[in-house]
């Protein structure tokens, strides 16, 4: 069926242009001034922005295994709500997706239950133990396109790395590495070592060390045997010079920032609902990032979305879990704080980091723009709405988010996927 979104606002450099966007389920046939065609149905956009859909390359969706926590349903209708159409679900699952028989019948969960594109990491090693090796080359045709060690269970066995970056510098699939190397960090491994931990009487806390010292190690791996990698959620000004240093010698690495680490600091911390992995750091590593952001040493804008529920979030600072929601917040928070108040980017610029970037650095074909040819996946985005986060209004099944009761500017209206709607402010989820 073909429909036309009319009076749309759509971004052109730091400009905006009033258009008409035709398409079909199978993608966008024409961007003009004004379409002629009666056989479409027209929708009327109220001169919102039309934005191609965000990107996700960092999201826990919790099933199969922990469903009190979230669902392949409850985390995929959050990401339609924060204007994500394309997530990438990290493996940390029960169980894990570490071989054909438990890969398949999570990939059929996946098609059965999301509502938005879903491209799944396979484990990299058996139970993610970072012992034994999966069979990357059958997880891989079965649509597994890149690996992840996930959780700060790292292996630095080379004979395994070896294998790994061999592989994926023959596929192009690419490797995510969250560096969190649990032997540099203090005793106490709740978070950033700083005043405010001895402040909050936490002592021995976490250090930047234990990011960056994992985030040269498997550079200097990339550099040795080739391979495409990425870091996660980096959070500390040294992993950013070890990833430029990577770089700047031939080394095919990325890195995400996401938006915690991007607007708020070790500082801010007054529950567990900003307790996370790595922790929030103080206002210099902060301020590294956003310019990292800026110089595209980092290119891209990931959330870590990780529920939690109720009851574990308030077992306290020292016994809750990591972790905090984000795909429902990501993008209005970091509209409000980096374009509106800090004005360190424009709003295309941000779009960029969240849509286009990880698209063409995560191989997503078509997605990332709205233009002829690309995929029908984008949301109309209200610039101009006020409001405050109210996490009760989530349709996340967790509520962890530091960022509860932030007057923020920025809300998604309506999210359209393959060409169908799949979220709507008026009717919520479809």
């Amino acid at each position: 069926m073909k429909r036309i979104l009319e009076n749309v606002l759509l971004l052109d450099g730091q400009n905006v242009r009033t258009r008409e966007v035709l398409f079909v389920e199978e993608g966008i046939l024409a961007v003009e001034d004004r379409i002629e065609d009666k056989d479409a149905e027209r929708i009327d956009g109220k001169g919102h922005l039309l934005l191609p859909s965000l990107v996700d390359v960092h999201v826990h969706l919790r099933e199969p295994g922990f469903t009190d926590k979230e669902t392949i349903r409850t985390g995929t209708l959050a990401a339609a709500h924060g204007g994500f159409l394309h997530v990438f679900p990290m493996p940390n699952l029960r169980p894990c997706p570490d071989d054909p028989t438990d890969g398949k019948a999570y990939l059929d969960c996946l098609r059965k239950d999301a509502i938005v594109s879903c491209h799944p990491y396979a484990a990299m090693t058996k139970d993610q133990l970072g012992k034994e090796i999966v069979d990357m080359e059958t997880l891989y045709e079965m649509g597994f396109l890149q690996f992840s060690d996930d959780g700060g269970e790292s292996t630095e066995d080379e004979e395994i790395l070896k294998k790994v970056l061999a592989f994926s510098k023959r596929t192009g699939c690419r490797i995510s590495f969250h560096c969190e190397d649990k032997r540099l960090e203090g005793k106490k491994r709740i978070m950033f070592s700083g005043r405010r931990a001895k402040e909050l009487g936490i002592e021995g806390g976490m250090t930047d060390e234990a990011e960056a010292t994992q985030a040269r190690f498997y550079i200097q791996m990339a550099k040795k045997y080739g391979g495409h990698i990425h870091i996660c959620h980096v959070s500390a000004a040294q992993t950013i010079d070890a990833i430029r240093e990577g770089q700047e010698n031939g080394v095919d690495v990325t890195g995400e920032a996401t938006c915690h680490h991007l607007t708020l600091t070790d500082e801010d911390v007054s529950s567990a609902n900003f307790k996370m992995s790595p922790p929030l750091k103080p206002m210099e590593d902060v301020l590294a990032l956003r310019k990292a952001l800026r110089d595209n040493v980092l290119s891209l804008i990931a959330s870590d979305h990780a529920p939690h529920t109720k009851e574990e979030k308030d077992k306290g600072m020292e016994l809750a879990p990591f972790g905090i929601v984000s795909l429902e917040t990501s993008l209005p928070v970091l509209y409000t704080k980096l374009v509106l108040e800090e004005r360190l980017f424009h709003l295309s610029d941000l779009i960029n980091r969240m849509s286009l970037f990880p698209a063409q650095r995560f191989l997503l074909e078509k997605v990332g723009k709205i233009a002829p040819g690309y995929k029908s996946d984008f949301f109309l985005f209200d610039p101009d709405s006020r409001y405050r986060i109210d996490s009760s209004t989530f349709l996340s099944k967790g509520r962890n988010t530091p960022y509860e009761g932030w007057e923020v500017s920025g809300e998604v209206v309506q999210s359209f996927h393959d060409g169908k709607i799949v979220y709507d402010k008026k009717g919520g989820s479809k």
